[in-house]
């Protein structure tokens, strides 16, 4: 699999997507985390609540967070995909915030295209470094400003 993570100031990713879904080429598998029914959104819905997510925290400038998980081939079906992004969504620290899942399988390779904000709609944290510290067991520490990462085999 191929994970391909792009970063935007505006969410592109929603509006590329929904002109797929558009045209018949793609399908919104998951929309979670938004706070009114989305089985009666909108994409300037969707857009509009991401942006509103976003003023909670002016200091973040590449709002959008973008990834394209890929497969060879069909060798994974959009059920598959859909359990990946998942799990990736969540080991990222982006479970609790609004995400959109949405299946392509208009190229030689299924993928999927999973469409968030970078920031959390409850409180700001740092999900690359929980996820550096779950995968690797690194402790995070916050050294004066700079970020420092201590080796924890032992679990301590």
């Amino acid at each position: 699999m191929v994970v391909v993570v792009l970063k935007a100031t505006s969410f592109a990713g929603i509006d590329y997507n929904e002109r797929k879904n558009e045209e018949g080429k793609s399908e919104l598998l998951v929309a979670e985390n938004f706070a009114m029914n989305p089985d009666n959104l909108k994409k300037s819905d969707y857009i509009a609540y991401m942006e509103s997510v976003c003023r909670t925290n002016p200091a973040v400038k590449a709002k959008q967070f973008h990834a394209v998980i890929s497969c060879k081939g069909r060798e994974y079906s959009a059920e598959d995909l859909k359990n990946v992004a998942l799990q990736y969504i969540n080991k990222m620290g982006y479970g609790n915030n609004p995400y959109m899942i949405y299946f392509h399988s208009d190229t030689e390779n299924n993928h999927v295209h999973i469409v968030s904000t970078r920031v959390q709609k409850h409180r700001r944290k740092d999900a690359v470094h929980r996820y550096i510290q779950n995968t690797w067991s690194f402790l995070f520490l916050q050294c004066s400003n700079i970020s420092c990462y201590l080796n924890n085999q032992d679990g301590n």
